[in-house]
């Protein structure tokens, strides 16, 4: 999911009535950090959901990277 940053992946969930998509990030071979998550409505990822994962990744990593 390089609109958010690079490094971050998006991972989707589907059920028979939705789908949600998660954001993680990957720091070195045995951390992974999901930092934000939503039901996914449309193809794109609206920018407003771009903005609060790249928010909640700048708060919790930044001791990290």
């Amino acid at each position: 999911m390089p609109s958010v940053t690079s490094g971050v992946h998006e991972l989707r969930v589907r059920s028979t009535t939705t789908t949600v998509r998660v954001f993680y990030f990957v720091k070195l071979a045995d951390t992974i950090v999901v930092f934000h998550g939503s039901q996914k409505k449309t193809q794109k990822t609206p920018a407003h959901e771009i903005t609060v994962a790249q928010q909640r990744l700048k708060e919790i990593t930044h001791d990290y990277i």
